[in-house]
Protein backbone atom coordinates (compact mmCIF):
# COMPACT_ATOMS: atom_id res chain seq x y z
CA UNK A 1 0.00 0.00 0.00
CA UNK A 2 1.27 3.45 -0.91
CA UNK A 3 1.52 5.82 2.03
CA UNK A 4 -0.70 8.88 1.53
CA UNK A 5 -0.34 11.99 3.68
CA UNK A 6 -3.05 14.57 4.50
CA UNK A 7 -3.06 17.71 6.62
CA UNK A 8 -5.00 17.27 9.86
CA UNK A 9 -8.06 19.50 9.87
CA UNK A 10 -7.60 22.31 12.38
CA UNK A 11 -3.95 21.38 12.92
CA UNK A 12 -2.29 22.30 9.62
CA UNK A 13 1.23 21.99 11.09
CA UNK A 14 0.60 18.23 11.26
CA UNK A 15 -0.01 15.55 8.65
CA UNK A 16 -1.51 12.08 9.06
CA UNK A 17 -0.90 9.08 6.82
CA UNK A 18 -3.15 6.19 5.84
CA UNK A 19 -0.52 4.00 7.53
CA UNK A 20 -1.32 5.59 10.89
CA UNK A 21 1.69 7.86 11.23
CA UNK A 22 1.78 11.56 12.16
CA UNK A 23 4.44 14.08 11.27
CA UNK A 24 4.91 17.76 11.93
CA UNK A 25 6.87 20.01 9.62
CA UNK A 26 10.12 18.53 10.96
CA UNK A 27 9.77 14.79 11.52
CA UNK A 28 7.59 11.72 12.05
CA UNK A 29 6.39 11.69 15.65
CA UNK A 30 6.65 8.80 18.09
CA UNK A 31 3.58 8.78 20.31
CA UNK A 32 3.01 7.26 23.75
CA UNK A 33 0.39 4.65 24.58
CA UNK A 34 -2.53 5.22 26.91
CA UNK A 35 -3.05 3.01 29.96
CA UNK A 36 -5.55 1.02 27.85
CA UNK A 37 -3.02 0.49 25.05
CA UNK A 38 -4.22 3.03 22.46
CA UNK A 39 -1.79 5.29 20.57
CA UNK A 40 -2.38 8.88 21.65
CA UNK A 41 -0.94 12.10 20.20
CA UNK A 42 -0.82 15.59 21.64
CA UNK A 43 -1.31 18.09 18.84
CA UNK A 44 -0.45 21.72 19.50
CA UNK A 45 -2.37 24.75 18.30
CA UNK A 46 -1.44 28.23 19.56
CA UNK A 47 1.02 26.51 21.95
CA UNK A 48 -1.86 24.61 23.62
CA UNK A 49 -1.88 20.79 23.48
CA UNK A 50 -4.93 18.70 22.72
CA UNK A 51 -4.83 14.92 23.04
CA UNK A 52 -6.26 12.60 20.36
CA UNK A 53 -6.38 8.85 19.86
CA UNK A 54 -4.55 8.13 16.63
CA UNK A 55 -7.16 5.77 15.14
CA UNK A 56 -9.82 8.49 15.41
CA UNK A 57 -7.63 11.00 13.56
CA UNK A 58 -6.97 8.49 10.75
CA UNK A 59 -10.68 7.75 10.40
CA UNK A 60 -11.71 11.42 10.54
CA UNK A 61 -9.23 12.53 7.91
CA UNK A 62 -9.59 9.62 5.47
CA UNK A 63 -13.23 8.49 5.97
CA UNK A 64 -14.92 11.55 7.49
CA UNK A 65 -16.33 12.66 10.84
CA UNK A 66 -17.61 10.03 13.23
CA UNK A 67 -21.30 9.40 12.49
CA UNK A 68 -23.69 9.69 15.43
CA UNK A 69 -23.85 6.48 17.43
CA UNK A 70 -20.58 5.10 16.00
CA UNK A 71 -17.13 4.46 17.47
CA UNK A 72 -13.74 3.76 15.91
CA UNK A 73 -12.82 0.07 15.75
CA UNK A 74 -9.59 -1.81 15.09
CA UNK A 75 -10.79 -4.65 12.86
CA UNK A 76 -7.94 -7.00 13.77
CA UNK A 77 -8.18 -6.22 17.51
CA UNK A 78 -4.67 -4.70 17.70
CA UNK A 79 -4.98 -1.22 19.23
CA UNK A 80 -1.59 -0.11 17.91
CA UNK A 81 -2.39 -1.06 14.28
CA UNK A 82 -3.72 2.27 13.04
CA UNK A 83 -3.54 1.64 9.29
CA UNK A 84 -6.66 2.88 7.49
CA UNK A 85 -7.39 -0.63 6.16
CA UNK A 86 -7.66 -1.85 9.78
CA UNK A 87 -10.04 0.89 10.97
CA UNK A 88 -13.77 1.43 10.61
CA UNK A 89 -16.61 3.42 12.18
CA UNK A 90 -18.93 0.84 13.79
CA UNK A 91 -21.76 0.74 16.31
CA UNK A 92 -20.80 0.02 19.95
CA UNK A 93 -22.53 -3.37 19.58
CA UNK A 94 -20.41 -4.21 16.50
CA UNK A 95 -17.31 -3.10 18.40
CA UNK A 96 -18.19 -5.43 21.30
CA UNK A 97 -18.61 -8.27 18.78
CA UNK A 98 -15.12 -7.52 17.40
CA UNK A 99 -13.76 -7.63 20.96
CA UNK A 100 -15.35 -11.05 21.47
CA UNK A 101 -13.86 -12.35 18.22
CA UNK A 102 -10.38 -11.03 19.10
CA UNK A 103 -10.58 -11.96 22.79
CA UNK A 104 -9.92 -8.35 23.85
CA UNK A 105 -13.13 -7.75 25.81
CA UNK A 106 -12.47 -6.81 29.45
CA UNK A 107 -15.03 -9.11 31.00
CA UNK A 108 -14.96 -12.18 33.15
CA UNK A 109 -11.47 -13.03 34.35
CA UNK A 110 -9.95 -10.36 32.06
CA UNK A 111 -11.79 -7.65 34.01
CA UNK A 112 -9.37 -5.82 36.29
CA UNK A 113 -11.39 -6.48 39.45
CA UNK A 114 -12.37 -10.11 38.79
CA UNK A 115 -11.99 -12.48 41.75
CA UNK A 116 -12.95 -15.58 39.78
CA UNK A 117 -11.62 -17.30 36.68
CA UNK A 118 -13.70 -18.93 33.94
CA UNK A 119 -12.64 -22.28 35.40
CA UNK A 120 -13.95 -21.24 38.87
CA UNK A 121 -17.27 -20.10 37.39
CA UNK A 122 -17.68 -23.34 35.44
CA UNK A 123 -17.06 -25.24 38.68
CA UNK A 124 -19.64 -23.12 40.52
CA UNK A 125 -22.23 -23.62 37.76
CA UNK A 126 -21.77 -27.39 37.92
CA UNK A 127 -21.73 -27.62 41.73
CA UNK A 128 -24.24 -25.07 43.05
CA UNK A 129 -27.12 -27.25 44.16
CA UNK A 130 -30.79 -26.35 43.95
CA UNK A 131 -32.84 -28.76 46.02
CA UNK A 132 -36.50 -29.41 46.69
CA UNK A 133 -39.57 -29.22 44.53
CA UNK A 134 -39.83 -25.42 44.62
CA UNK A 135 -36.18 -24.88 43.64
CA UNK A 136 -34.75 -23.65 46.94
CA UNK A 137 -31.01 -23.40 47.34
CA UNK A 138 -28.98 -25.86 49.37
CA UNK A 139 -27.69 -23.24 51.82
CA UNK A 140 -24.73 -25.24 53.10
CA UNK A 141 -23.60 -25.92 49.51
CA UNK A 142 -23.84 -22.23 48.58
CA UNK A 143 -21.97 -21.21 51.76
CA UNK A 144 -19.27 -23.80 51.09
CA UNK A 145 -18.74 -22.52 47.51
CA UNK A 146 -18.77 -18.89 48.67
CA UNK A 147 -16.11 -19.61 51.28
CA UNK A 148 -14.00 -21.66 48.85
CA UNK A 149 -13.87 -18.82 46.27
CA UNK A 150 -13.95 -15.82 48.62
CA UNK A 151 -17.23 -14.37 47.35
CA UNK A 152 -20.72 -13.99 48.83
CA UNK A 153 -23.56 -16.49 48.61
CA UNK A 154 -25.41 -13.93 46.50
CA UNK A 155 -22.62 -14.13 43.88
CA UNK A 156 -22.72 -17.95 43.89
CA UNK A 157 -26.51 -17.98 43.36
CA UNK A 158 -26.32 -15.29 40.65
CA UNK A 159 -23.64 -17.26 38.77
CA UNK A 160 -25.64 -20.48 39.04
CA UNK A 161 -28.81 -18.69 37.78
CA UNK A 162 -26.87 -17.18 34.89
CA UNK A 163 -27.36 -13.52 35.85
CA UNK A 164 -23.64 -12.96 36.57
CA UNK A 165 -20.70 -14.04 34.48
CA UNK A 166 -22.87 -14.15 31.40
CA UNK A 167 -19.66 -13.66 29.41
CA UNK A 168 -19.07 -17.37 29.89
CA UNK A 169 -22.11 -18.07 27.69
CA UNK A 170 -21.50 -15.04 25.44
CA UNK A 171 -17.98 -16.19 24.64
CA UNK A 172 -18.46 -19.85 23.94
CA UNK A 173 -21.03 -19.83 21.14
CA UNK A 174 -19.83 -16.81 19.07
CA UNK A 175 -16.18 -17.84 19.38
CA UNK A 176 -16.93 -21.43 18.39
CA UNK A 177 -18.79 -20.18 15.32
CA UNK A 178 -16.06 -17.65 14.47
CA UNK A 179 -13.35 -20.28 14.79
CA UNK A 180 -15.26 -22.67 12.52
CA UNK A 181 -15.81 -19.97 9.90
CA UNK A 182 -12.12 -19.06 9.74
CA UNK A 183 -10.83 -22.64 9.88
CA UNK A 184 -9.71 -22.45 13.53
CA UNK A 185 -10.91 -24.33 16.54
CA UNK A 186 -9.72 -27.78 17.51
CA UNK A 187 -7.31 -28.02 14.56
CA UNK A 188 -3.81 -27.40 15.88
Amino acid sequence: MVEVWKHITGYEDYEISNMGRIKNCHKILTPPLTAKGYVRHNLYKNKKPKSFRLHRIVLQEFIGPCPDGKVGAHLNGIKTDNRLENLQWVTPKENEHHKLLHNTRASGERHGRAKLSFKNVSYIKKNAIVSGINGTWNTSNVSELAKKFGVSGFIIRAIAKGTLWTALEDLTEPLDEALKSCGGGDNE
